[in-house]
């Protein structure tokens, strides 16, 4: 017998084993390894029968010794090393029943044929062994391999447990700022619309104001002369008191006349600001450097007074309204010129930096700078943060902040008192426009 029908043996018990999961049947587990003793037993018994048959009986004994490799074999496969005494127990009686059977005929191919059994059962009985071990191995790493599986699973199911928590907080979340950006939205809508109404409404009361105090101012002239002579020919205390009388209804009517001008003002003021949130913008392609540049030479006497020095950096081109843009500018140049330091060698620098979906816009100054508690006031309507001897009325930032936001942009302020200032907006920039200044 060859060993390559040993080796086929083992290969095809370790694939009925595989075959069979002991774990799956414990019954056909128990009741086939109840039989391996039984069977090896058997087959032990048939050998010695046949040897001492043969030996005795036919007087023949060349091939006898083949009959042991079965139980032999099966033996070192099921018990591994002790299966051996299975292959020590048939070579002894082997060699008993040569000697005492057949002592003429022993020869040294006998020996040989008894040699090569105990190495056959020697070569399964280790390999059976190896076998054995890295099954043992493999069931081990198996194990621990499922182990690790079943608990990394558990985390998994764990993380992803937490996981659709955090996006259904973060849909809900996502509601909650859609919602309110609707609420806002409807917000501003109706803030501008009351701006608009009580402004519009505002001005029929004060045309009628205005109207009523010129009529007043023309009846005033015409009885005038009347009165004049009337308090001349009164006595002295009478006199001054009419004279003072008339000089304060004159006064009174000059006051109304400035202070209705000055609300008629704000409301047209008031009016614009709501205007700038309703027209619609119309992008275009604008050469920033361009603009700058053109905005800059409406203001060339001013600069030229007040000796201001202009540093323009590299501007882009961005897509943006051509008139809302040049208000933007026009605001913050000029408030940079009106409020440079006299005496001090006024400068203005304008400056860009490129973001990933928007440009940054920077105009400084080193003029007079606002204050820290001033800064809450930079962009209000009608309110001016620190000295008030400038004229205007307080709306140019806040017709600016307004555009900016309409392009979808934000501004801002940073200044040091005696220092200057530096007013930032930003512009987006849609991809393709982005990519193709890259």
């Amino acid at each position: 017998m060859s060993l390559n029908l040993v080796f086929k043996n083992i290969f095809h018990q370790q694939r009925v084993s595989k075959a069979v999961p002991m774990v799956q049947l414990p019954i056909q587990k128990y009741s086939t390894d109840a039989l391996k003793p039984v069977l090896i037993a058997f087959l032990t018994l048939v050998a010695c029968v046949l040897t001492y048959y043969f030996h005795a009986v036919l007087g023949i004994g060349t091939i006898i010794s083949h009959v042991y490799y079965l139980p032999i074999i099966l033996a070192c496969i099921w018990w591994q090393r002790r299966g051996l005494w299975v292959a020590v127990f048939l070579v002894i009686f082997l060699l008993a029943s040569h000697q005492l059977l057949r002592p003429q005929a022993t020869t040294v191919n006998d020996h040989i044929r008894i040699l090569m059994l105990m190495v056959i059962a020697i070569v399964v009985a280790e390999l059976s062994q190896r076998i054995a071990a890295t099954q043992r191995q493999l069931k081990s790493a198996h194990d621990q391999l499922e182990s690790r599986v079943e608990k990394r699973t558990a985390q998994l199911a764990d993380a992803n447990h937490e996981l659709e928590l955090e996006i259904e907080q973060h849909k809900r979340t996502e509601e909650r700022l859609a919602l309110s950006a609707r609420r806002l939205e409807q917000r501003n809508e109706e803030v501008k619309n009351f701006a608009y109404i009580v402004s519009h409404d505002l001005r029929a009361p004060l045309i009628n104001l205005k109207g009523f105090s010129a009529e007043l101012r023309s009846a005033l002239e015409v009885i005038r002369p009347v009165l004049e002579t009337h308090i001349s020919r009164l006595d002295d205390p009478l006199h001054a008191d009419e004279s003072t009388a008339l000089l304060d209804i004159t006064e009174a009517l000059d006051f109304i006349g400035s202070s209705a001008d000055r609300m008629d003002s704000l409301i047209n003021a008031l009016l614009h600001l709501s205007r700038l949130g309703r027209t619609e913008l119309k992008p275009e392609s604008l050469d920033m450097r361009k603009k700058v540049k053109e905005t800059l030479n409406t203001l060339a006497h001013q600069i030229a007074e007040k000796k201001i020095k202009v540093d323009i950096g590299p501007l882009p081109v961005i897509e943006a309204d051509r008139l809302a843009m040049q208000q933007i500018l026009g605001n913050l140049l000029n408030n940079a010129i009106l409020y440079s330091v006299p005496g001090r060698e006024g400068r203005i620098e304008i400056t860009s930096e490129n973001g990933l979906d928007q440009v940054t816009f920077h105009i400084r100054d080193n003029g007079r700078g606002i204050a820290p508690e001033d800064m809450d006031k930079v962009f209000m309507p009608f309110r001016r943060a620190g000295r008030t001897d400038l004229p205007g009325e307080g709306m140019g930032l806040a017709y600016t902040q307004a555009l900016v936001n309409r392009h979808g942009g934000h501004i801002q302020c940073r200044s040091t008192v005696d220092e200057g200032s530096t007013f930032s907006f930003t512009i987006p920039v849609p991809l393709s426009t982005h990519e193709a200044q890259q």
